[in-house]
């Protein structure tokens, strides 16, 4: 059975959720994360939110769990994150920044198969 790899666009409470749910699920691999918050402080989030139940550690610039190595990606906006050089099939943007289709377009260019919005569009998307 071949993992979905999933890509990060922000790491606050719904994408740490997200991320956290993966790790007990074989079939989805977080592959990167993308977020403007120090590295360091987003390991500790991801214990500290589970009474340590759920473990990362930070390597370079990796975030290193159960479920395997996510690369961490300081900021960037739609478009500049590469996802294909990840190999990322979905993209979840929880931002809550970036809600227009033309924004969720800009992910797929860069190499998502498929993008989930975590927040109200703020245009018609198809």
């Amino acid at each position: 059975m071949e993992r979905i790899r999933l890509g990060l666009k922000g790491f606050g409470e719904v994408p740490r959720h997200i991320y956290r749910m993966c790790q007990d699920d074989e079939r989805i691999e977080v592959v990167a994360i993308s977020d403007l918050g120090r590295p360091e402080i987003l390991a500790y989030l991801v214990g500290a939110e589970t009474k340590g139940k759920v473990k990362a550690k930070l390597e370079g610039n990796f975030l290193i769990s159960k479920n395997g190595k996510a690369r961490y990606i300081g900021g960037g906006e739609p478009g500049k994150i590469p996802w294909d050089m990840f190999d990322v099939d979905v993209v979840v943007d929880g931002t809550w920044k970036f809600r227009s289709r033309d924004d969720m377009q800009k992910h797929l260019d860069a190499g998502a198969n498929r993008v989930i919005l975590t927040s109200v569009p703020t245009d018609l998307i198809d």
